[in-house]
């Protein structure tokens, strides 16, 4: 095929890459193929329209020596020669683009020129022993959790116990598809090896800016351990997901896994040992596991909820005695896929809304560039992530712009409900939240009558994950996904992943991994006849007085 150049740009004008690739092919897939990160959830297939970009070809008879911008999708245009593509705001995580766009590279001095700019906690050792300070003695370790939307990584000093940085940052495999689904069958189309690359790098890039943050030298790693969902463990390690993509749905391999930092990232900047902690099935990952062994559930006196809703929604019930384990096929929708102007929690993204009486806007808050809630006003959002959405769809119910059934009065219903800057929540994403909400719903209903033999009562309710963080439960309640008896009873507990990953780096319980992924039960929702009639009953916003 004839070779064409891409200039690609970020949504301000500034150029971030300049790539060939191959004439007659899609937008998508040259970006794809030189990892150039573009939100593409429904995985190429023209649905979603997060891939808008805007397109220029180069024209010498122009004034400006290019066509006029075009705004397309890049899933579904062909390029025909050289030309400009300009990535819109909405369709990057640019923060995190942006800063390690310099160190593509894989080697140690990526890791020193982020460091030459301070001095490291390794030279600061030797003050420290003279002077008798012990705090920063000792080797570092990292903890991960890779989420299908969202990655965390954490430092922490060994001895100390302490975290001495943070960071997150979008799971660039989102450009191949929202959801663990899509993502196997994209690896299973040859994209296996694409996916694979596309995760290690992510995380070394991460890896790269964590350290650098925190003025810590990449010698002083010892240890590192990943918590994710079965998928993104099959996909890290490039093991085969053919068997995950179609019953009986059994993985390559669930065990608590060691290896050395160069087998699972080809590479050799780091000399860790990696751990990845055990799943327990196809749908029931390690970051369910570490869930439940980072808030010690099974020595818990009172049985527990444990919920973990993301891209995909499971959730355990249980304690001491032993589990059961479902996962519900929510889709990705509280993590804002699926959502025509939905966003995961990014800078941008609206987490609050509030309507008045009259069914207008009231109120609304979004993600700020740092990670923090602002008022609306000093930077316009660029859509809605998931508890945006539950605060949103709660107050079109309480206004009566729209009806229990889930349908808008006009003229919403034709045109969409305005909120933020010119965005428009659409009778099809009320759709799709329905239809996640309902099989979150019905599968709490169904997992909690198997523990209980159809009674009723839950004690303790454990809410994890990063849509939790900044969900209003109460809101969540008035749209049907939570139980009435829920009010005022959910504990959000964060990124319970992430915090096993990081009990498991200082304390390295195999005994009690062991102990919770062999009392486990995996309940298949799918193959349950009242987890069929809940969702049909769940689809809709009347209010229930059922208790689980």
């Amino acid at each position: 095929m004839e070779s064409i150049r891409v200039e690609v740009l970020n949504s301000s004008g500034e150029r971030i890459a300049s790539v060939d690739g191959a004439k007659g092919k899609t937008i998508l897939s040259i970006l794809q193929e030189h990892q150039i990160y573009l939100d593409a959830p429904c995985s190429g297939k023209g649905v979603c329209r997060k891939c808008r970009v805007n397109v220029a070809y180069e024209d010498p008879a122009a004034e400006s020596g290019r066509t006029a911008p075009k705004e397309c999708l890049a899933c579904r245009t062909v390029l025909e020669g050289d030309c400009t593509v300009q990535l819109s705001a909405a369709g990057t995580d640019e923060q995190i683009i942006a800063a390690v766009s310099e160190h593509t590279d894989y080697g140690e001095d990526s890791f020193q020129r982020k460091q030459d700019t301070g001095p490291t906690r390794e030279n600061r050792q030797g003050s420290d022993a003279a002077c008798g300070c012990t705090q920063h003695t000792g080797g570092y370790g990292i903890a991960v959790d890779i989420g299908t939307t969202t990655i965390a990584a954490a430092l922490i000093h060994l001895p100390t116990g302490e975290q001495t940085g943070v960071i997150t940052g979008i799971n660039r495999q989102r450009m191949y598809g929202a959801d663990v689904l899509t993502r196997i069958a994209a690896a299973n189309n040859g994209k296996l090896s694409a996916l694979q690359k596309c995760l290690q790098s992510d995380l070394v890039q991460m890896f790269v800016l964590l350290l650098a943050k925190s003025h810590t030298a990449a010698s002083t790693v010892k240890k590192i351990v990943i918590a994710a969902n079965t998928t993104m463990c099959h996909l890290l390690l490039g093991y085969s997901c053919r068997t995950l993509g179609e019953a009986p749905f059994l993985p390559v391999d669930l065990s608590l896994t060691k290896k050395t930092y160069r087998e699972v990232f080809h590479a050799a900047n780091l000399t860790a040992q990696v751990t990845i902690l055990p799943g327990i099935s196809a749908f029931i990952g390690a970051d369910i596991v570490s869930g439940i062994y980072a808030l010690d559930l099974m020595k818990k006196k009172k049985d527990t909820l444990f919920l973990d809703i993301g891209t995909n929604g499971e959730m355990a019930v249980g304690g001491s005695s032993g589990f059961y384990a479902a996962a519900a096929a929510a889709g990705p929708v509280f993590e804002g896929g699926g959502i025509s102007c939905g966003v995961p929690a990014v800078s941008g993204a609206v987490s609050h809304i509030s309507l008045k009486p009259d069914g207008t806007v009231n109120h609304l808050e979004y993600v700020g560039q740092s990670g923090d809630l602002l008022s609306f006003g000093r930077k316009g959002p660029v859509g809605i992530c998931g508890s945006g959405v539950i605060d949103l769809i709660a107050g079109l119910l309480e206004s009566g712009v729209m009806d229990e059934n889930g349908v808008l009065c006009e003229p919403y219903f034709s045109d969409g409900f305005p909120f933020g800057d010119g965005m428009r929540f659409l009778q099809s994403d009320i759709r799709a939240f329905q239809m996640g909400k309902a099989a979150i719903r019905a599968g709490i209903e169904t997992i909690a009558a198997h523990y209980y033999g159809g009674k009723k009562g839950v004690p303790d309710i454990c809410l994890a994950g990063g849509f939790a963080t900044y969900m209003d439960t109460e809101n969540a309640v008035k749209t049907g996904l939570f139980p009435t008896d829920f009010t005022g009873r959910v504990e959000v507990v964060g990124n319970s992943s992430l915090r096993g990953a990081i009990r498991y780096l200082l304390e390295e319980e195999e005994e009690a991994l062991r102990r919770i992924t062999e009392s486990t039960t995996v309940i298949s929702l799918a193959q349950e006849t009242s987890f069929s009639d809940d969702y049909f009953q769940y689809m809709s916003f009347s209010r229930d007085e059922n208790a689980v």
